[in-house]
C-alpha cells in the first residue's frame, strides 16, 4: 500500500490489490497492462514469494518484446 501514495508523472498510473490480498497477482498484471497498451512502460514491483507462483509469465514479456522493468522485494 506504502506505493499508493508516491508521487507519479503526470499521465502515470498505480494498481495493485490488497482488497484480498492476492499473493501472485503482479505479474499476470503487468503482462496484461503490457499486452494493452504495449506503448507503455510498466514497471512491476512484486515480493519474490509472490513472484514465485507466476514467474514462468516472465518469458511471455521477451516473446512480445513488451517494455516492462521487474523488481523483486525480499
Amino acid at each position: 500500500m506504502g506505493l499508493g501514495f508516491a508521487l507519479l508523472p503526470e499521465g502515470a498510473q498505480f494498481h495493485n490489490q490488497t482488497l484480498w490480498g492476492s499473493i501472485g497477482w503482479a505479474t499476470p498484471a503487468a503482462l496484461g497492462a503490457a499486452l494493452a497498451a504495449p506503448e507503455k512502460r510498466i514497471i512491476l514491483i512484486t515480493g519474490e514469494g509472490s513472484h514465485q507462483l507466476t514467474v514462468q509469465e516472465i518469458s511471455q514479456f521477451v516473446r512480445f518484446g513488451l517494455k516492462t522493468y521487474y523488481s523483486s522485494i525480499k
